[in-house]
């Protein structure tokens, strides 16, 4: 600092002088980060603040005409780039420095160098809106009617600069009908926001229909959805039915259609006057047949049918033979 000193004197025709004097601050001691940290900017933009430090002798006098270098990270990570980075210390001991995040987000350190001296700034790029979504895990897989997927459905967001963006609302969708399921919340439907890997997984359970179908998981602001491509399958058969074709009862035998009846063993052979439309497994019952062995009025088991002839195994009901 400059100032003035005074002498004066009594009488004389000069009483007065005047001295003109400069304090100089000594050698630079101390460089702080006056401002400018910590802050953050979406990655591609400039931060709102610039980096400023003040340089000090150890009287806390500022110290002008003193380089100043910032040096950043290098650009293969979370970054950026300075607008001028060598700058002079002004009259107050002050450079400062705009900044702009490079395009990956995270955390990083801007250090100002002046000799020896140094001053960090704490930065992060933070990503940017949300430009996809993808799923990352929990497609093409089965599951039983009823039951639980194996896997959870994991999609993961990320911005155009392929950044992780967190705090993303991610909204599953089911089919309402037929093959499906639901989540944690009993619905076809949830929403959840990512972690800040920009991911989010959600558990899936099948409903009782089986079949191929997709879930879909969609962002707000991004034209192209996730889809999970997943199968209920059926349950393993419990029981088996005959749907149609199971055994009939055969119209009764009586004499008008008989016109032979012979034993042989178990089988009784009984030939008929015409065909009758008899099949294998049918049950027919036979009354009143004088021309029968004798006992053998009663119900039998189709063996092998013929056109006009019955081979039957007897179950010898109500029989005396």
């Amino acid at each position: 600092a400059t100032f003035t000193v005074t002498a004066t004197a009594s009488g004389g025709t000069n009483p007065t002088a005047t001295f003109t004097l400069t304090n100089s601050a000594c050698a630079a001691a101390n460089l702080n980060a006056t401002s400018g940290a910590p802050q953050s900017a979406t990655v591609g933009t400039a931060f709102s603040n610039p980096l400023i430090v003040t340089l000090t002798d150890a009287f806390g006098n500022p110290v002008q005409g003193t380089t100043v270098t910032f040096v950043a990270p290098a650009l293969t990570g979370a970054s950026g780039t300075v607008g001028s980075y060598i700058s002079t210390t002004n009259s107050i001991g002050q450079v400062s420095a705009p900044f702009t995040a490079d395009t990956v987000a995270g955390g990083y350190t801007v250090t100002a160098n002046a000799g020896s001296l140094t001053a960090n700034f704490g930065l992060t790029n933070t990503a940017g809106v949300a430009s996809s979504v993808v799923a990352t895990s929990g497609s093409g897989q089965s599951a039983t009617v009823g039951t639980s997927f194996s896997n959870p459905l994991r999609v993961t967001v990320t911005d155009a600069f392929n950044n992780p963006v967190p705090n993303a609302t991610v909204t599953f969708s089911a089919p309402s009908t037929g093959g499906s399921g639901s989540f944690s919340n009993s619905a076809a439907t949830i929403s959840a926001a990512t972690n800040s890997s920009g991911q989010i997984s959600e558990n899936f359970t099948a409903n009782t229909h089986s079949g191929v179908f997709n879930v879909s998981a969609t962002v707000s602001g991004v034209g192209t959805p996730a889809n999970f491509s997943l199968t209920n399958t059926a349950q393993t058969p419990a029981s088996i039915a005959a749907t149609s074709g199971s055994l009939q009862t055969a119209q009764d035998l009586t004499t008008e259609n008989i016109s032979a009846a012979t034993e042989s063993g178990t089988t009784v052979t009984i030939t008929t006057t015409g065909t009758q439309g008899f099949k294998a497994g049918q049950t027919v019952v036979i009354a009143g047949i004088t021309s029968a062995p004798s006992g053998y009025n009663g119900t039998y088991t189709i063996v092998t049918a013929n056109a006009t002839s019955l081979d039957r195994k007897s179950t010898r009901l109500n029989s005396s033979h």
